[in-house]
C-alpha cells in the first residue's frame, strides 16, 4: 500500500495554479506527486515520508475571490445583513413589531459565536484500490451506503463495483456526513492515478484548517417585560440560520414573538455540527432569558418557570435541574450557578453550571447537572454518557473554541492554539432523566445545546459581566 498526504489551497475556492514537483520526487520513499485541481498531494512509502515530501514543495495557488476575508469583515457582514430591510421570517405570533414600539422600555442585546471546527480524534483519511473496472474503499463515514454510491460517481463505475469497508470513525460530529466527504472524493481521484492501494491522509493541520464549519453568527435580540415581570415581546433576528429550523423556537408563552434571519452572509464553507442550530439559538435566547429576568428584578429559574405553565414537560425538567443543584440554597464561596433550558431533537434539557474566577481571571466550571427528558430511555448507561458527553463538547466550545480567519485562510492549525476541555479541567457531572413516555428523542446532541448559555448566566450572577460574545477565555474577569 501506499501512502498519500495533502495539501489543499490554504484559501477556500481558491485553485492550484502550478507546483515544481522535483523536490518532493527527489526525497527517498517518494513515488509520485498527484495534482488536483484544488489541491496537490504527495504519494511515497509511508506517511510520514510523504509529509516530509509535501512540506519541501511549494505551490503556487490561484487564491481567487475569498483571499481578503478576515473573521471582522465576515462579523461586519453578518451585521449589515441584519440592517437590511426584508429580513426572510422563521415564525411570528401576536405583532411583535407593534408591541416593541408601543414598549416603554425595550431590552435589546447583540451575541457573536465564533465558527467551530468539528475537529475529531481520528483525522480525515480513506483507503482506496483500483482493481481494473472495480473499487475498494476503507473509511468511517456517517452514511456508509451514501459514502459508497459518491466513491462510483467519483471513479465513473457503477455502485455494484464499488465495495465499501466501513471502519471504526474515530469521531464524527458532523464532520463525515455524506455532503462533506471531500476525503474520500479526492482518495478516490488519487487513486485512479495510483497502481495498487493508496491511502490519502490529511494532517491535524490540514484537517482543522480545510474542514466544513458550524458557522458564526451575530443575533440581535429586543424584548419587553411589563410591569408584572412577563414578557410580552421577544424578538430574534440572527445572521444566519441552518438546520433544524425548529432550533429557533422556545416554548415560553410570550404573546408576541418572531423569528427573522438573513443569508448569504457566511462565506466559508458550511458543515452540520453536534446539535447544528441548537447550539447558537441555546446561548442566544436563554442567555438573552437571563437578562429579561434581571430586567424584571427575578431569580432566573423562578422567572423562566414563570413563562413555562402550559409547558408541563419542561417545567419538570426546570424543576429537577433546580433541585438537583440546590438552587435555592447559596453556592459555596467564590462561585455561581447558571441555569438554562433546551429542547433538541425531541429531547429537553435543563442544565444548571456552578463556575468560578481563577487566579489568572479564566472561568472553571465546577459542576454540571443535567436534567433530562427524552420520553423513553433505551439504554440509560449510554444514554447519560452521551449527555455528559454532549457537555463537555459544548464546554470545550464555549470556554476556548474559535476557528478565525485572516487573508482569507483559517489562522487555528492544532489543539495547541483550539483547546479543548482535558480531563483535569473537566466538571463534576450528575444526569437524571424523566421518562415521561412521550416520543424517544435524541441522545448525543441535545447535551451540547444548553451548556454555553448556562455558564454565561452563571458567570454574570458571578461577576455582574454580561459576556455576549462566545468564546469565554477572551472575556476579561477579574479573580475571585
Amino acid at each position: 500500500m501506499r501512502f498519500a498526504v495533502i495539501a489543499a489551497s490554504p484559501v477556500f475556492g481558491g485553485k492550484l495554479k502550478s507546483v515544481d514537483e522535483k523536490p518532493a520526487l527527489a526525497m527517498r520513499g517518494v513515488s509520485q506527486v498527484v495534482k488536483l485541481e484544488d489541491a496537490v498531494v504527495v504519494v511515497a512509502d509511508n506517511t510520514w515520508r510523504a509529509k516530509e515530501a509535501l512540506a519541501a514543495l511549494s505551490p503556487v495557488w490561484d487564491e481567487g475571490a475569498n483571499a481578503g476575508l478576515t473573521s471582522a469583515s465576515i462579523i461586519a457582514g453578518m451585521d449589515a445583513g441584519l440592517a437590511r430591510d426584508g429580513l426572510s421570517e422563521e415564525y411570528a405570533s401576536g405583532d411583535v413589531d407593534a408591541a416593541l414600539a408601543g414598549a416603554k422600555k425595550v431590552v435589546e442585546a447583540r451575541y457573536v459565536v465564533p465558527y467551530l471546527a468539528h475537529a475529531p480524534m481520528e483525522v480525515m483519511n480513506t483507503t482506496v484500490h483500483l482493481e481494473g473496472d472495480r473499487l475498494s474503499v476503507w473509511g468511517g463515514f456517517q452514511d456508509g451506503l451514501t459514502a459508497r454510491v459518491l466513491a462510483a460517481k467519483t471513479a465513473g463505475l457503477p455502485v455494484d463495483n464499488v465495495t465499501l469497508n466501513h471502519t471504526a470513525m474515530g469521531g464524527g460530529f458532523g464532520r463525515r456526513l455524506p455532503e462533506y466527504m471531500d476525503y474520500l472524493v479526492r482518495a478516490v481521484k488519487v487513486g485512479l492515478q495510483v497502481k495498487g492501494p493508496v491511502q490519502l491522509v490529511y494532517s491535524r493541520e490540514e484537517d482543522m484548517t480545510q474542514g466544513f464549519f458550524r458557522h458564526a453568527s451575530v443575533a440581535r435580540m429586543r424584548g419587553v417585560v411589563d410591569d408584572k415581570g412577563r414578557v410580552t415581546a421577544f424578538l430574534n433576528t440572527v445572521a444566519e440560520r441552518h438546520d433544524p429550523p425548529e432550533a429557533a423556537r422556545f416554548n415560553y408563552a410570550i404573546p408576541n414573538q418572531a423569528m427573522r434571519y438573513a443569508s448569504g452572509t457566511n462565506p466559508l464553507p458550511w458543515g452540520a455540527w453536534r446539535s447544528v442550530d441548537h447550539t447558537q439559538f441555546g446561548f442566544f435566547i436563554e442567555t438573552f432569558m437571563d437578562e429579561l429576568a434581571h430586567a424584571a428584578g427575578q431569580d432566573p429559574y423562578a422567572f423562566r418557570r414563570a413563562h413555562l405553565a402550559s409547558a408541563p414537560r419542561h417545567l419538570a425538567v426546570l424543576d429537577l435541574a433546580a433541585e438537583m443543584s440546590g438552587w435555592s440554597t447559596p453556592a459555596p464561596a467564590g462561585r455561581a450557578r447558571g441555569i438554562s433550558i433546551r429542547e433538541a431533537f425531541g429531547t429537553i434539557i435543563a442544565q444548571v453550571a456552578e463556575v468560578s474566577i481563577g487566579a489568572e481571571g479564566v472561568p472553571r466550571v465546577h459542576r454540571v447537572w443535567s436534567a433530562v427528558d427524552p420520553g423513553e430511555v433505551i439504554n440509560p448507561a449510554t444514554f447519560k454518557a452521551q449527555i455528559e458527553g454532549g457537555a463537555i463538547f459544548g464546554l470545550s466550545a464555549a470556554l476556548h473554541g474559535a476557528i478565525t480567519v485572516d487573508k482569507g485562510r483559517v489562522v487555528e492549525q492544532n489543539f495547541t492554539d483550539y483547546e479543548m476541555v482535558r480531563m483535569a479541567d473537566a466538571p463534576v457531572q450528575q444526569v437524571r432523566v424523566i421518562e415521561s413516555g412521550a416520543r424517544t428523542g435524541g441522545a448525543g446532541e441535545p447535551g451540547t445545546a444548553p451548556v454555553a448559555a448556562a455558564v454565561g448566566n452563571a458567570l454574570f450572577a458571578l461577576t455582574g459581566v454580561r459576556v455576549r460574545a462566545l468564546p469565554f477565555r477572551l472575556a476579561k474577569f477579574s479573580a475571585t
